[in-house]
């Protein structure tokens, strides 16, 4: 993941010197929502199993 932010500014706006415009980096934004995502699948799915076989070893 690269983070490049996406402000920029205009100049001369308005008889203003400068105006910064903030944007949302979208990108970044879905990338984090699918590492956080898969992170929390792999963890479930893995606790899963694991529950399942210590119900396993105990049955026995």
């Amino acid at each position: 993941m690269d983070y490049e932010t996406s402000n920029y500014i205009i100049q001369n706006y308005k008889g203003q010197d400068e105006k910064e415009v903030r944007e949302w980096d979208f990108a970044y934004i879905t990338q984090a929502g699918f590492i956080i995502l898969i992170t929390t699948l792999l963890i479930y799915f893995s606790w899963d199993a694991l529950k399942k076989r210590v119900d396993k070893d105990s049955k026995m």
